[in-house]
Order: C-alpha cells, then sequence, then structure tokens
C-alpha cells in the first residue's frame, strides 16, 4: 500500500474518532486496536518518550490519590478506556505524521466541510429522503444515537431537532456528532488558517469556514467568531479597513443579539443562571437531572476547590451518592478530571499550541484564538474528542525548529517531508 493512501485512511479514521458519531466509536476496543495499529507503523526510535510517559504517571497518580482519599473501587478499565486511549491516540498520531498532521487534518476537514455545505441545503429540503436513509446508516451510526432522525455517513451527520412532535433540520452537523461539536472543530479550523495566512480574513478557506459556522447556528461558535474576528482586527492596527469592519461586527453583533430570538434568549438564560440552585435543572430525557453549562461549572467547581488534584474518571456519584447531576462543560470538566496543576499545565500547552503555528511569535491575535477555543471547550464534553489532547500534545511532541524549517518549506511550496519531527 503507498504511504499515501495509508496516511488517508489513517487520517479518516482519526476524523471518525473525532466526530464521536458512528459504532466505530463505541467499541473500547477500537481505540486499543488502533493505538496498537499505529505503535507498528510509527518506526520510531524514541517512540516511547518522557512526556508521555510522565503524562501517563500523573493520570495513573491522580486516580489512586482519588480512589485513597475517597475509599473507592479500583477503575482500571475506565481509566483506560476515557482518559489513557484517547491520550495515546492523540500521541500516536502526532508522532507518526509529526510537523504535517495538523496540514493534512485541516484538508480533510475543509473537503468534508464544503460537502456539508452542499449536503445541508439538500437536508432541508428534503428531508423526508434524508431521514429515510436512516435504513442504509443505521448500521454505522452509534447506538447512542438510536433514532429515525439521526444517522452518520462517516463523511455526514443527519442530525434533526425534535420539538412538539415538529421535525426541524435547520442546524448543520457536518460530519461532527451535533452542531455545536462541528462549531468547535470549525473555530479550530479558522484559527490555524489565520496563523498561517498572516491574519487574512478574505481567504477562501476562512470564508467557506464562516459560511459553514453560520449554519450550526452555535451560539457559542458566535460568540467564538466574534472573539477571533475582534481581536485579529485589533491587532492588524491602525488601517481604515479595520476599524470599519471592527464597527461593523459591533454594530452586526448587538443587532444580532436583539433580533435573533435563540442567541439572545440563550445569552440571557446563561447570564442567570449561575445564581440559581441546583433544583433547578430539567430532567429533558436523562435519568438524572441534568444541569445547563453554567450551572454544571459552578456545581463541579465547587467540588474541585474542595479537593484540587483531580477526581480522575471517578464520577461525583462515586465521590458523593448525593450529587447525581448530569451536565456539558469541557472547561470544568478538565479541571474536575485532571486537577488544577494538570488543567492549567494543558491550557498553557493549548496556547503554546498556537504560538508555535505562528512561528513562536506572540500576537494579540493569539489571544482572540485562545479565548474562542476556551469558550468551544466551554461548551463542549471534554471527553468526547481527542482535539484538546491533539492541540496541547503537539508543542511537546514537535519542536520548535521542526516546525520553522516546515513552516519555511511550506511557505517556499517545495515538497514536505511527511514525518519531519523531533521529540523534545
Amino acid at each position: 500500500m503507498q504511504r499515501k493512501t495509508l496516511d488517508t485512511i489513517i487520517l479518516f479514521f482519526a476524523i471518525v474518532v473525532i466526530s464521536n458519531a458512528s459504532i466505530i466509536t463505541d467499541s473500547n476496543y477500537t481505540m486499543l486496536l488502533f493505538n496498537a495499529i499505529l505503535v507498528v507503523l510509527t518506526k520510531k526510535a524514541r517512540l516511547v518518550s518522557p512526556t508521555i510517559c510522565i503524562l501517563i504517571g500523573c493520570t495513573i497518580a491522580i486516580n489512586i490519590l482519588t480512589m485513597l482519599a475517597f475509599s473507592t473501587n479500583v477503575e482500571l478499565p475506565r481509566i483506560v478506556n476515557f482518559i489513557l486511549s484517547p491520550l495515546l491516540f492523540s500521541y500516536l498520531l502526532l508522532m507518526y505524521f509529526g510537523v504535517s498532521f495538523w496540514d493534512k487534518l485541516e484538508k480533510i476537514v475543509y473537503k468534508l466541510t464544503c460537502l456539508s455545505l452542499v449536503l445541508f441545503p439538500l437536508n432541508i429540503l428534503f428531508p423526508s429522503l434524508f431521514s429515510s436513509l436512516f435504513d442504509v446508516f443505521k448500521y454505522i451510526t452509534s447506538d447512542m444515537y438510536d433514532g429515525y432522525h439521526y444517522w452518520t455517513s462517516l463523511v455526514y451527520v443527519h442530525c434533526a431537532d425534535i420539538t412538539q412532535s415538529t421535525i426541524l433540520f435547520a442546524r448543520n452537523s457536518g460530519f461532527m456528532w451535533e452542531p455545536g461539536a462541528f462549531a468547535y472543530v470549525l473555530i479550530l479550523m479558522i484559527s490555524i488558517n489565520l496563523i498561517r495566512n498572516g491574519a487574512n480574513l478574505t481567504s477562501k478557506r476562512v470564508i467557506v469556514y464562516i459560511i459553514a459556522l453560520i449554519t450550526t447556528f452555535s451560539t457559542s461558535g458566535y460568540l467564538a467568531l466574534f472573539a477571533i474576528l475582534l481581536f485579529t482586527l485589533i491587532g492588524k492596527g491602525r488601517s481604515v479597513f479595520a476599524y470599519i469592519v471592527l464597527s461593523l461586527l459591533v454594530v452586526g453583533a448587538v443587532l444580532l443579539y436583539s433580533n435573533a430570538s435563540f442567541l439572545g434568549e440563550e445569552i440571557d438564560g446563561y447570564l442567570v443562571s449561575y445564581d440559581r440552585d441546583y433544583t433547578d435543572y430539567t430532567t429533558d430525557g436523562f435519568n438524572a437531572p441534568k444541569l445547563d453549562r453554567f450551572l454544571f461549572f459552578k456545581y463541579q467547581f465547587e467540588e474541585i476547590f474542595k479537593y484540587p488534584f483531580g477526581y480522575g474518571v471517578y464520577r461525583p456519584t462515586d465521590i458523593n451518592s448525593m450529587w447525581d447531576f448530569v451536565g456539558v462543560n469541557g472547561f470544568s470538566d478538565l479541571f474536575f478530571i485532571h486537577g488544577i496543576p494538570m488543567a492549567l499545565f494543558v491550557l498553557a500547552f493549548i496556547f503554546k499550541f498556537f504560538k508555535l503555528l505562528n512561528k513562536n511569535r506572540f500576537s494579540i491575535m493569539l489571544v482572540g484564538i485562545f479565548g474562542a477555543v476556551l469558550i468551544m471547550i466551554f461548551s463542549n464534553p471534554f471527553g468526547r474528542s481527542p482535539l484538546i489532547y491533539l492541540m496541547f500534545l503537539t508543542p511537546l511532541v514537535i519542536s520548535d525548529k521542526a516546525f520553522k524549517i516546515y513552516e519555511y518549506i511550506r511557505n517556499l511550496h517545495l515538497f514536505v517531508p511527511t514525518r519531519t519531527s523531533s521529540n523534545k
């Protein structure tokens, strides 16, 4: 098999894992098997680096300390499946592809995004036809999304909002498990392209990603995009174009907040939710009470400050049977699972990742990009996708020098070796 074909297969499988919508991610053994295959394919003398050993050691230590502190049972399968496997998967991907990983990933994401912009309008125009495809794709769709109005073809997800017996196909999920997750990926791709093309907001790829982001109707996605555009334009300095666009951006944001009911109502709801009590929840089909993002953030951080070293894979009910909430907040999940010291370390290296893409230079645009990514992490579940691991591991696996050489060759439009990588 040719190397290019093999790389495409591996990257496509990585996309499937990131999308978290197919039956492939239902089995815990799938990730273990793929990790084993990557170990065989990655022919590097220093495959087992001090970096990954320290991270695995810290992960195991956090869980052991929690077990001892709260007299809980050993949860080795959960530790392997929910933390160690995604961590190793991300590490091995970076070791296999090296410095070219993000470029190769972005090219596939761009094609899938363009495909979604073709299929999504058809999905709206012919909802019955798309729903009828459930019988075709149900065999590869994750069991957790059991329902006639949800399926994945691995390259596109048909996801319907069902409210009061009305089926709405008004949000684009792309290849991800839901629209907000697709917005998360799009914000990341917009950020990478802006850094790589010198903050050019009118480049074709950035425009395509922004159009796709609009079709997700994701509140967090819109807020993240606003942060990126705001800081990018501020970073452009005194150009007349920047001032004009910045003024239009502010006016547009105010009008959108005032007139888009879904956006204004959701933001207003979040602003008041932090002051509510935990008894103010919905069940929304869950067996346990479901908290919104801000209330779940409040609950988790109260528990974090009681025990700041991280609870690992242990659920709140493992520690205190009185608490049995479910909710989505990737930011507080990061601190709850890994503890304050480890979480701060992860966030620092996510910022380092963007700085590395920017030739290790700081810019005001990076502040907006980092803030935008935090908004998306805040709004998405931490453990559902390896994107966080991929971002924070990149500066640990790939050296500054390797990135500089790669960027220099890339800018000359010359051939780029696919495995230019070096460990620190």
